[in-house]
């Protein structure tokens, strides 16, 4: 999605050309739907198995497994013709996972970090078995690494939260500029429909940090939500849904998998519950629900970035009992309800506005690298 809104708004003034890399087949109107803003898009396909050899080749390497699994030789000669035929002006690398494509071009770079990875790895680590300890720890300090060094070579950075910026050394960090995620609030805008669900939590079902929450939310805030609301439902929506997930869907709890348009399940929604206790960045989905007046409760980690206040555009909850808590009175009483979804609305259009974010975006990847 970020990547998505800064080429729009970047292609109102400049020419872009996208190379995109993707392990599985991409949408059909993918390519079509970003000429209307690209001048030219080049999606590199690498199946898994090749993937899968990198990452064994990787093993002695001091590389990040995440940048192994997308980097090739084939594809980095691939990217540099193709540089050398756009003669671009500028590189916007997005993630350090793409970094080594840019590096060494001789162009003037920006690299958006989006989070610092080694910080939500760090928290994964501290959850994890201890058979899975070992392997986070171990890209923890490789991605901790990487993070460092591709910051000194990048001309320009940027990254969503100030969290995450936080979480490099100085005097590294005072060079990385943050600007967050914005919502589409023409797209996510209030809607009347009637609602089938009290509660739900959005996101890619196959990441880690969403697949904690999602067993947060069932295995401990509902049972206590249900002691008193039993009628209570709960519509777990998003793409890849893990084996773990699906065993959680009953007749309370909606397991949708991959949905063309999110916008109907948020309106079909009471309430959203987002109990993010890892991960790092900024959660699309509560700035999402909030466009459409969807009052959200979550943790104060999620809310680190967003920055909502509590009690007035939000409600943060630091354990399950709290969770619930937040949830019953705003399914029971009308006035908090109304309260936070029109607070909700309003922060949301002052200070998340794609627009105002991507001006700020733009004037970072022209201005003068010593200015």
């Amino acid at each position: 999605m970020r990547a998505f809104y800064h080429i729009r708004e970047l292609s109102r003034n400049h020419d872009i050309y996208l190379v995109a890399l993707s392990d599985e087949p991409p949408h059909p109107n993918a390519a079509d739907t970003l000429r209307t803003f690209v001048k030219d898009v080049v999606i590199l396909r690498f199946n898994k198995i090749q993937a899968a050899c990198r990452l064994a080749a990787n093993i002695f390497s001091n590389k990040p497994f995440q940048v192994a699994y997308f980097y090739s030789n084939r594809f980095h000669k691939i990217i540099k013709n193709y540089i050398r035929t756009v003669d671009p002006d500028h590189i916007y690398c997005q993630l350090i996972r793409m970094a080594d494509y840019a590096i060494g071009s001789g162009i003037d770079t920006t690299l958006d970090y989006q989070d610092a990875f080694s910080s939500g790895l760090l928290r994964r680590a501290k959850s994890a078995p201890w058979y899975f300890k070992p392997l986070l720890l171990k890209e923890y300090q490789l991605v901790k690494r990487f993070e460092t060094a591709v910051a000194r070579v990048f001309d320009k950075k940027l990254i969503i939260s100030k969290p995450d910026r936080d979480f490099f050394p100085e005097p590294l960090r005072k060079d990385i500029q943050v600007i967050v995620n914005g919502v589409d609030t023409s797209w996510f805008a209030p809607r009347v429909q009637k609602k089938q669900y009290h509660i739900i939590f959005s996101g890619n079902m196959a990441y880690p940090p969403n697949i904690d929450a999602c067993h947060f939310l069932i295995r401990d805030i509902m049972p206590k939500i249900w002691e008193s609301m039993p009628e209570a439902t709960v519509v777990l929506a998003g793409a890849k849904p893990h084996n773990s997930i699906k065993k959680l869907s009953s007749h309370r709890v909606i397991v949708t998998g991959w949905v063309d348009d999110l916008r109907p399940l948020y309106a079909s929604a009471s309430i959203m519950i987002a109990p993010m206790r890892l991960g790092s960045g900024l959660q699309n989905k509560i700035l999402e629900a909030m466009a459409m007046k969807v009052p959200v409760v979550t943790s104060p980690l999620a809310n680190q970035a967003i920055e909502a206040i509590d009690g007035k555009q939000i409600l943060i909850s630091n354990d399950a009992k709290e969770f619930a808590q937040h949830a019953l009175s705003l399914l029971h009483n009308s006035d908090i309800y109304n309260k936070l979804s029109n607070n909700g609305l309003e922060f949301v259009l002052q200070k998340f506005c794609w627009k105002t974010l991507n001006s700020k975006l733009e004037n970072l990847i022209i201005s003068p690298i010593h200015s």
